[in-house]
């Protein structure tokens, strides 16, 4: 994994910086859960790590870590383990009118076609996710497997899902693809091992606020 390889003193400033930026949460939200807009997270995990900031392009990889291969996937989200992971609006008329095992099937191999144009591009040889999960007063890093769907593995789940979302597994890992919406989605769930929270105390907000009343 990427992050546990980095030197304490990066994973400290790194962390540090989330909660800051989590310590504002206040002045958008009385939700307990902190607030990270995705392009803060992108911004600061680039400078802390020292890696190339690639969020902007449309690739599959959010970050390049180009000395040592590996590209990263960058995500941060509250709530449910279900997350996007890929759309495929231009290409719907390729699939539009597929259905089950073949409209999976079809979904599958441009996810992985997109993941491998992406690693040559870059010259990567290793994928993962990096997940800030944010659960009330904290936030919880941890990182996850960023794999090809293996298609010759790949089932329907008939006991799930409806005519708009079908949901499918290749053994390792469970999808579901939303047609309305040309978006694939994977659930991230039991794939953490430990994880690193660090409290988020909103502090920071709150002496603003009192400051501007």
């Amino acid at each position: 994994m990427f992050y546990d390889n980095q030197p304490k003193e990066k994973q400290e400033a790194y962390k540090e910086m989330l909660i800051i930026l989590g310590s504002l949460s206040r002045l958008f939200s009385t939700a307990e859960e902190p607030y990270l807009y995705y392009r803060a997270h992108e911004n600061i995990f680039a400078k802390y790590f020292e890696v190339e900031n690639n969020s902007r392009n449309d690739d599959s990889a959010d970050a390049c870590d180009i000395r040592n291969g590996i590209g990263i996937g960058l995500k941060t989200w509250v709530g449910q383990d279900n997350q996007k992971i890929a759309e495929f609006g231009r290409l719907r008329p390729t699939y539009a009118d597929l259905e089950g095992l073949e409209l999976v099937t079809t979904i599958a191999k441009y996810r992985n076609l997109r993941i491998r144009t992406t690693m040559n591009m870059h010259g990567l040889n290793k994928m993962l996710y990096h997940i800030v999960k944010r659960v009330p007063h904290a936030m919880c890093i941890y990182e996850a497997a960023y794999d090809y769907i293996d298609i010759e593995n790949i089932e329907v789940d008939e006991n799930r899902g409806n005519a708009n979302s079908i949901y499918f597994t290749d053994g390792k890992h469970t999808y579901h693809f939303s047609r309305s919406k040309n978006t694939l989605y994977m659930i991230f769930d039991k794939q953490a091992g430990n994880s690193v929270c660090v409290e988020v105390i909103h502090r920071i907000a709150e002496n603003i606020i009192s400051a501007m009343n």
